[in-house]
């Protein structure tokens, strides 16, 4: 039996290690769209992984969208070393171009610089959307689209009400990233009997902006809590801002947690939720505001097409964005390191 394959993963925090009850247990939303569930796997599948310490031996190293002087250095020594160097590419920190209607979404030039740097300094790169592998093609021609993976044991198909003339969209993220549902203001105004359900790190600011024109709830994010509230939705909704490189960069793991519920998707047509939604038409995309009212009316007034969609959506999730799908993907990455 060939030795297992020693992986180490280094994140924002190195030199410093997470804590294993800081990993398995309370995890960000980083360490468990790209790392934390896909390692499990992994070890299932004849690895060793852990994060990365310099004065150990691995076969292959990770880096996590982590950009400051010393994981630079740390890669410099790897490549010294000759061990095999993979980078995974979250967001478009190679082109800023665009409006960005919040700062903290607008990469510094020493993070672009860090990351073109560790892009061309690896052996692979890991893109987490497809937009981002071709991005990552001007940089490094060894790159590999790896979405992020949708634990099944959490997010697994469920039952849902099939009640018309009303409907309980859902919408998760980060509190101060809520604002692009005020481009849906006029929309819910002129769709009567709809409810929105806020799942965020704190109470999303946008609340005051539209609790004129919908009924709407706030509840504090958690896996477990959100899995359960998505069982009590009727259709998962992301409105996209799609003006600037950062945005457009963003990956499909807002809206496949839902689907993987058995949820419809409603999205602007942000590229990786339109390969997501159109694999097994399981959503609807809104390329103008006519389109999201058509779409809003269609899934309150018709439950079993609303069902059916979900149920598809449902099985895109299992075959393309499931965790054991998904860490195929990064074994076959990984493998060339041996």
């Amino acid at each position: 039996m060939p030795s297992k394959l020693r992986v180490g993963w280094i994140t924002s925090e190195y030199p410093r290690r997470p804590s294993p009850i800081g990993v398995w247990l309370r995890s960000g939303a980083m360490l468990t769209m790209r790392y934390r569930n896909v390692a499990l796997y992994l070890n299932r599948m004849g690895f060793h992984n852990s994060f990365y310490r310099a004065n150990q031996s691995y076969d292959a190293v990770v880096i996590i969208k982590s950009f400051h002087q010393e994981i630079l250095e740390a890669a410099y020594q790897l490549k010294q070393q000759k061990t095999f160097l993979v980078y995974d590419a979250n967001v478009n920190y190679y082109y800023i171009w665009g409006d960005y209607t919040d700062p903290r979404t607008h990469p510094t030039r020493e993070a672009q610089h860090a990351a073109t740097t560790l892009t061309q300094l690896a052996d692979h790169v890991i893109a987490d959307s497809e937009y981002i592998r071709d991005v990552v093609m001007d940089f490094n021609p060894q790159v590999t689209w790896v979405p992020d993976n949708v634990l099944p044991v959490m997010f697994s198909p469920t039952k849902h009400r099939d009640t018309t003339g009303t409907l309980r969209l859902i919408w998760s993220g980060m509190a101060f990233k809520s604002n692009e549902l005020q481009v849906l203001k006029p929309v819910f105004a002129q769709v009567p009997n709809l409810e929105l359900w806020l799942v965020s790190n704190a109470r999303p600011p946008i609340i005051d902006v539209l609790q004129d024109v919908i009924s709407m709830r706030w509840f504090r994010y958690s896996d477990w809590r959100y899995s359960r509230l998505l069982k009590q939705a009727d259709a998962i909704i992301s409105p996209r801002y799609l003006n600037n490189g950062y945005n457009l960069g963003h990956t499909e793991y807002k809206i496949t947690l839902g689907m993987a519920r058995g949820l419809p998707a409603i999205v602007s047509p942000q590229p990786s939720y339109v390969t997501a939604v159109q694999r097994h038409n399981g959503g609807i995309l809104c390329y103008t505001e006519q389109d999201w009212i058509d779409a809003l009316t269609l899934l309150r007034d018709d439950a079993q097409y609303r069902l059916a969609m979900g149920q598809r959506a449902a099985g895109t999730v299992k075959q393309y964005y499931s965790t054991p799908v998904v860490a195929q993907q990064m074994a076959a990455i990984l493998n060339q390191g041996r």
